[in-house]
């Protein structure tokens, strides 16, 4: 509150001071024109006063696709984000420059694994699928969810109980995308609404975790900052329940 006190006045004449009493107590505010006290006011903490509040988690799904200067523009974010990765040889690369930014990332397997290391497909043999799974997991190792798209052939094929018992026999579950939250909408105002009811809804448990574009993420950025303002939490996906359930 204080901040925003000062930075609607601090193009102003006037003058402004806070005084905090005690750590977390009472807090004294003065502000002066021309030396002048012109309001003065205190903030008292109600310690009975509770929030209710929900960590938000947020996964970017088309991060691995923009361009170099939006994806830099992404990396530059002041939040710990998360970003879908498909099995490549060149997402191994971009995973590796995510860490030094404080992103992370999940895996999907998708249609769009076509590069025969990683390939998932009915018509090859065991062999080459445990193969396949082994390089997956060896090269993204640093992956903090292995995720399926519901809507590609992989989940739909004869091979797919196989290929989730192989993940599962090396400590990995496959997870349905359909079990994070989509936020997208025909217009801004709809996909504002989306997220502040999802955002505030605490009738699932206080873990909102969403998959979203970039260019949604943006939109709904300055309703963001408000949501931490009244206190809730954006965590990284590490640090959610669905990890802690899964190791």
């Amino acid at each position: 509150i204080i901040r925003d006190v000062n930075k609607v006045i601090e193009n102003d004449i006037t003058g402004f001071v806070s005084e905090e009493k005690k750590i977390f107590g009472t807090t004294e505010i003065r502000i002066y024109t021309n030396e002048l006290l012109k309001l003065k006011a205190t903030l008292i903490s109600d310690p009975q006063t509770i929030r209710e509040r929900n960590n938000l988690t947020f996964i970017i799904s088309d991060a691995a696709g923009l361009k170099t200067s939006d994806f830099n523009q992404f990396l530059s974010l002041p939040f710990s984000l998360c970003i879908t990765v498909v099995p490549s040889d060149e997402s191994v690369t971009l995973a590796d420059t995510l860490k030094k930014y404080s992103k992370e990332y999940i895996l999907v397997l998708n249609n769009q694994m076509t590069e025969k290391k990683y390939k998932l497909e009915d018509r090859d043999q065991k062999t080459l699928l445990r193969n396949s799974i082994d390089n997956i997991i060896k090269n993204f190792e640093e992956a903090k969810l292995i995720t399926v798209d519901e809507t590609g052939k992989l989940y739909n094929s004869v091979i797919y109980n196989f290929i989730r018992d192989e993940f599962k026999k090396r400590k990995k579950e496959l997870v349905p995308l359909s079990q994070f939250i989509s936020l997208s909408a025909n217009n801004d105002n709809e996909l504002i609404s989306k997220f502040k009811f999802h955002g505030m809804d605490g009738s699932s448990g206080n873990q909102k975790t969403f998959l979203i574009s970039y260019e949604n993420f943006l939109k709904i950025r300055p309703e963001l900052e408000l949501f931490k303002k009244k206190g809730h939490r954006i965590l990284p996906i590490s640090q959610t329940e669905i990890i802690s359930a899964k190791n």
